[in-house]
């Protein structure tokens, strides 16, 4: 986990992923570098959020009622061992709205985003380009309880091959079950 989020993220309780449950995915293998040994992986999503600047992220975290997912808030200090539940009301929020995953878009050497609004906070959050998509747990599908999603055509991006601890996949899609 501090390979991940840090030593002091790790003290504080808030080693979680902000977005919940799912796999991450490096856009660039550079990135994904930085996890262990990388290989393409296939990602596809039907309907992604995409969130690409500051405004955009601090609107959803204020929209979900999840404030302890940025640091612009209090709560993201005061009570990081809520952090786990506020990522996946998050999640749950965004799936709410139709979307089954996100793609997060940070431009390469730049304070703000081609339309000159700032990504400071989606630096700190997110720390580079990521794809993510949402699962349903394998008991889920099992039961009819949802249906697997079909893919539009999928993305070949790098992933980051290393052993974890068992309750999640440490790689540059990081998959929580």
């Amino acid at each position: 986990l501090e390979q991940v989020y840090g030593t002091e993220a790790v003290a504080a309780g808030r080693a979680y992923p902000v977005l919940g449950k799912g796999e991450y995915s490096s856009v660039k293998e550079e990135d994904a570098k930085r996890f262990g040994k990388v290989t393409k992986q296939t990602v596809g999503l039907e309907n992604p959020l995409v969130i690409d600047s500051d405004t955009k992220w601090l609107q959803l975290v204020r929209d979900a009622g999840t404030p302890h997912l940025s640091s612009v808030n209090p709560e993201f200090y005061k009570e990081p061992k809520r952090i786990p539940e506020m990522a996946e009301r998050m999640q749950a929020y965004i799936k709410g709205l139709g979307y089954d995953g996100v793609v997060v878009r940070i431009p390469e050497d730049a304070d703000v985003n081609a339309r000159g609004e700032r990504i400071k906070r989606l630096v700190e959050t997110f720390g580079h380009s990521q794809v993510v998509k949402f699962t349903a747990g394998k008991e889920a599908i099992a039961a009819g309880q949802v249906e697997p999603t079909a893919e539009q055509p999928p993305v070949e991006l790098p992933r980051a091959e290393v052993a974890a601890p068992p309750t999640f996949k440490l790689d540059d899609r990081v998959s929580y079950e």
